[in-house]
């Protein structure tokens, strides 16, 4: 017991140190609602600004100068630093067709250079990037939402199929091949649509959060044209609007959601509570409560729940790290460990060999 509580002390001891951040500034036009870097070329990234245009950078050699491995000394700190200070980067291209601002932006990880993006007036614009940085618009853009794009996923596994929700309470599935309409619609919500998710391994499913702080988990094939669907999975632990939703990049029952209410959730869609016995999975540890002191009911597929954020915005798994969360929130930005989706300290281990 002594030499395992020497070891954890030794744990502790590895994270005394402030973390340190590398960066590199660029300078941007207006504020930047989303930011996307592109999956086949991470140096390669798009914006969206609130002047209602979308910009193209590319960011490589950037990038490339805070690619540090092992420690990161103080001369390296200072001059990544002073490189980044007022640097100038022209953007490689600047889309001014939009009619508004707009948040929805995303790449497609099955055809490099396609890209997506979404405004406040309800328009969908898809574009390409070609080998030698020239960018190609469609002329048409997809309509069919009656109010505002807040969000967009390309299909995992098709380079011409995205998906787009609305403020109008649906969530539609279009082909770029046939720009008159979509091609499925979902009224998947009573209120705004504000993030979809789309799981990278099992490709029939789609994730939804509202600002009600419900999400639901859609099933594609259960979608029929002009016909009510029903969610595969509805949760309503949030109470204030979903903010951010991903699905774990290698775990297919596994999501994590963020929330207005300060809270980062982490649920295994797989677990489910026997009646008989009890529930035999793995759930959270201590009791949970709520705002006024009330003991609150633990559904039997939430993991994990990360607080002391304030409004968390965004949220991302580790690719290769299986329990490793990043979250953004207006107060700072938060990476944490999972311990459910980490239970051999793997992650500590290997901090623990760098030190």
């Amino acid at each position: 017991d002594a030499e395992l509580s020497d070891d954890e002390d030794s744990d502790d001891d590895n994270f005394d140190d402030d973390p340190v951040v590398v960066h590199r500034s660029v300078k941007h036009t207006g504020a930047v609602n989303r930011i996307r870097s592109m999956p086949q070329q991470p140096g390669i990234v798009s914006s969206w600004s609130d002047t209602g245009r979308v910009y193209l950078w590319d960011l490589t050699t950037q990038l490339q100068g805070i690619g540090f491995r092992g420690s990161v000394t103080q001369q390296q700190i200072q001059t990544a630093s002073s490189e980044s200070m007022g640097q100038m980067v022209q953007p490689i291209f600047a889309y001014k067709g939009h009619r508004d601002e707009g948040y929805a932006l995303d790449w497609s990880p099955v055809e490099a250079g396609r890209l997506a993006s979404g405004d406040c007036y309800r328009e969908i614009r898809t574009y390409k990037v070609n080998q030698d940085s020239t960018v190609a618009v469609d002329s048409n853009p997809l309509l069919g939402h009656s109010s505002s794009v807040e969000d967009i996923k390309w299909s995992p596994t098709e380079a011409t199929v995205l998906s787009s929700c609305s403020c109008d309470g649906t969530v539609k599935i279009w082909d770029t091949r046939n720009r008159s309409s979509a091609m499925l619609s979902i009224n998947a919500h009573a209120t705004d649509v504000n993030v979809i998710s789309w799981n990278t391994s099992v490709a029939y499913l789609l994730a939804s959060g509202a600002d009600d702080g419900e999400f639901k988990i859609w099933d594609l094939r259960m979608v029929k044209p002009k016909k009510e669907t029903e969610p595969v999975g509805h949760f309503t632990w949030h109470k204030k609007p979903i903010t951010s939703l991903e699905w774990h990049p290698s775990d297919e029952s596994v999501i994590a959601v963020s929330g207005d209410d300060n809270q980062v959730s982490v649920w295994d869609l797989a677990l489910e509570e026997d009646i008989e016995v009890g529930n035999q999975h793995p759930k959270l540890d201590n009791d949970v409560f709520g705002s006024k002191g009330q003991k609150v009911d633990i559904p039997p597929q939430l993991l994990f729940l990360h607080q002391g954020q304030e409004q968390p915005k965004e949220i991302h798994f580790h690719p290769q790290v299986p329990g490793l969360i990043g979250s953004t929130a207006a107060d700072g930005i938060h990476m944490f460990i999972c311990e459910p989706l980490d239970p051999k300290n793997n992650i500590l281990k290997e901090v623990n060999q760098e030190s």
